[in-house]
C-alpha cells in the first residue's frame, strides 16, 4: 500500500510537469507539416488547468488543478552526472484540489505545487525536475501532508524530436533516479529512491485543430503508436505551447489519468532581436551549412553593427564567431560534424539546436534552431501540375506556375520544358 500510493503522487506530479514543458514559437516560412524548436526568454510564462482521476489497492484520487504556472526565470548552467548544461530554469507553481481516499479514510484535499525544472536549450530536454507539494487532506479532521521529489534523467529526457514532422516516429530512452519523501500527518512519513528506465516510440501523427480555455488552435498532435494507453499532446505553433494534453497509465495495482489545458501565456521580448536562418536545414557529412540573420534592437529596430557573435552547437562541443556587418547582418558558412542524439529515427542521425547569441553593451540576446544530420539526400518530388494556359498566341506573353515540396528541405529550383525542343531557365 505505502508503495503504491507514493508511486501514484510521483507519477502524477511527473506527468503534469511533462504536460506542461514544451513551448514553440510560431514557426515561418518552412512546410506547414513541420514546426521547430523555441527560444525561450525570462519572464516566459504558460498556465493550465486540468484533471487528475486515479485508483489503486487502498487508495483513490480525483481532483482538479489549477492555475498550473510555468515560469521561465533564466538561464543555469546544470552539472548532473559529470555532465555540464545549458539549461532554462523554469519555476512551478499552481494548487490541486479534490477528493482523496486512503484505506476507509476519505476526504478533501487542498494543497499547493511548487517546483523547478530544467531543459537543455539547444533541444528542450530534460535535465532534473523537483517538485513540491503540501497543503492538507480533511479526513474529516484535517491532516498536513508534504510530498517531495527530484528526478533526474540520464542522458536528458528528449521528450521531443524537433523539429516536429508530420508522420515521423522518434524514439526515446532514459535512466530516471527519483529520490523522495511523502509525509501524511499520522499515517505515512516515508522517504524511497528507485531507478527506472523511460523507454517508448512518440509518432507526431497529423495536424488537428482543438479548443481550450485560450481559444482554437491548429496544433501538432504527438501519440504513442506502440501503447495501448490513448496519450495524446497537442503542440500549437500559433499559441507557442502544448495547449492540451491527455496522458493515461496503468499497471496491475493501479490506474490514472491527467488532463491538461492552456488557460493563459505570455511571451517576453529579448533585448536583442535575432533572425537565424540554416541552409540547408538537414545536411550530409561534409557537407556546408550556411548560417545567417539579422540582428536588431528590439527597442529601436537599429541594426547591431560590426559587432561579434558566437554560434553553437552543444552536441558536437563546436563554437564559431563571425561579426555583424553595417546593416546588423551576419553570415558563417561552416562544415558541422555528425550529430547524433537520443532519439533515434529512421529519417535522420540526429540533430541538435545551433544557437547564435550577441552581447551589446548591456543588450543580449539569442536564438535558437535546429539542425539535422541525415545519412543521404533524397530528390525533391516530382511537380504534379502545371499553371497556365494551355493555348495561346505568337508574341504574346503568359505565366506559368508550378510548385513542389523537398523532404530535406532544401531550396528549390525549377526549369520548364516547352515541349518543342526549347527549355526556360532555371528559377
Amino acid at each position: 500500500m505505502k508503495k503504491h500510493s507514493n508511486k501514484s503522487l510521483t507519477l502524477f506530479l511527473t506527468l503534469m510537469m511533462m504536460l506542461t514543458a514544451f513551448v514553440t514559437p510560431p514557426v515561418n516560412g518552412h512546410s506547414s507539416t513541420r514546426t521547430d524548436i523555441p527560444t525561450w526568454y525570462q519572464g516566459d510564462s504558460w498556465t493550465y488547468e486540468g484533471t487528475v482521476w486515479g485508483e489503486g489497492t487502498n487508495w483513490s484520487i480525483d481532483a482538479t488543478i489549477q492555475d498550473l504556472k510555468n515560469l521561465v526565470t533564466g538561464i543555469v548552467t546544470v552539472t548532473e552526472n559529470g555532465e555540464e548544461y545549458e539549461c532554462y530554469q523554469v519555476e512551478i507553481t499552481g494548487t490541486i484540489k479534490g477528493n482523496f481516499t486512503w484505506d476507509i479514510l476519505s476526504g478533501e484535499i487542498d494543497g499547493v505545487i511548487e517546483g523547478t525544472s530544467y531543459y537543455r536549450i539547444s533541444d528542450l530536454a530534460q535535465v532534473k525536475t523537483h517538485i513540491h507539494s503540501y497543503g492538507e487532506v480533511d479526513m474529516p479532521l484535517p491532516l498536513d501532508y508534504e510530498y517531495n521529489s527530484t528526478n533526474t534523467f540520464n542522458p536528458p529526457l528528449e521528450n521531443f524530436d524537433f523539429p516536429i514532422k508530420v508522420g515521423e516516429q522518434w524514439e526515446i530512452s532514459s535512466q530516471v533516479t527519483t529520490e523522495s519523501h511523502f509525509y501524511l500527518e499520522g499515517l505515512y512519513d516515508e522517504t524511497s529512491s528507485n531507478t527506472s528506465w523511460v523507454n517508448k516510440t512518440l509518432e507526431c501523427t497529423k495536424k488537428q485543430t482543438v479548443k481550450t480555455p485560450a481559444g482554437s488552435f491548429n496544433s501538432f498532435l504527438i501519440t504513442n503508436p506502440n501503447d495501448e494507453a490513448d496519450d495524446s499532446l497537442f503542440y500549437s505553433p500559433k499559441a507557442g505551447n502544448i495547449v492540451k494534453g491527455e496522458v493515461y497509465y496503468s499497471d496491475e495495482n493501479n490506474s490514472f489519468e491527467a488532463h491538461i489545458n492552456l488557460k493563459t501565456y505570455s511571451r517576453k521580448t529579448q533585448p536583442l532581436t535575432i533572425t537565424e536562418t540554416l541552409f540547408p536545414l538537414e545536411f550530409i557529412q561534409g557537407e556546408e551549412v550556411k548560417i545567417s540573420g539579422k540582428i536588431t534592437n528590439s527597442e529601436t529596430g537599429e541594426p547591431i553593427k560590426n559587432t561579434v557573435i558566437s554560434i553553437e552547437i552543444p552536441a558536437t562541443e563546436e563554437t564559431y564567431h563571425t561579426t555583424t556587418d553595417d546593416n546588423g547582418n551576419y553570415e558563417k558558412t561552416i562544415t558541422p560534424h555528425v550529430i547524433q542524439d537520443h532519439t533515434p529515427s529512421t529519417i535522420e542521425i540526429g540533430s541538435d539546436g545551433v544557437i547564435v547569441k550577441c552581447t551589446k553593451g548591456s543588450l543580449t540576446g539569442y536564438r535558437v534552431k535546429t539542425l539535422v544530420s541525415i545519412d543521404h539526400n533524397t530528390p525533391p518530388k516530382k511537380p504534379m501540375y502545371i499553371n497556365g494556359v494551355t493555348k495561346g498566341y505568337a508574341n504574346e506573353t503568359y505565366s506559368y506556375s508550378t510548385s513542389t515540396y523537398d523532404l530535406n528541405y532544401d531550396q528549390l529550383y525549377y526549369l520548364f520544358d516547352w515541349g518543342d525542343g526549347s527549355n526556360g531557365s532555371w528559377v
